[in-house]
């Protein structure tokens, strides 16, 4: 086999197990989405270690395998306060569509001066 044969195989082979691993990993380690909804960076933490910041009004999508989920959640605002703390756990990430929301109890989101279906606006 002449060596520039060889370098072809040899890519061939190389893609197809990028192929081959990468749908693996797409399928099997989804995307878990950090939606910061407020106006201050937040920092995200799991069994108190730190994991990363989110910027505000920004989506953080952090590759994830549910063998690697580390459920105690804590996210701090860059003001100090606790705007989460719980225990998630994979299957209730799963039921939210692998997107986890933070908000600001104490600023909430305004509503949407949109009046919802079936409504009538006032006045």
């Amino acid at each position: 086999m002449k060596p520039s044969q060889r370098i072809w195989r040899s890519l061939a082979v190389i893609a197809a197990f990028a192929a081959i691993t990468g749908t693996f990993a797409c399928e099997n380690w989804p995307m878990v989405g950090w939606e910061n909804a407020t106006s201050q960076r937040v920092t995200v933490y799991a069994y108190g270690d730190f994991e990363f910041d989110v910027q505000p009004h920004q989506t953080k999508n952090i590759v994830s395998p549910a063998s690697h989920w580390r459920a105690d959640i804590r996210v701090v605002a860059e003001d100090g306060r606790v705007l989460l703390e719980d225990h998630i756990t994979w299957d209730e990430v799963r039921e939210m569509g692998y997107k986890i929301v933070i908000t600001d109890p104490e600023h909430p989101r305004p509503r949407s001066p949109t009046p919802s279906p079936g409504t009538t606006p006032a006045g």
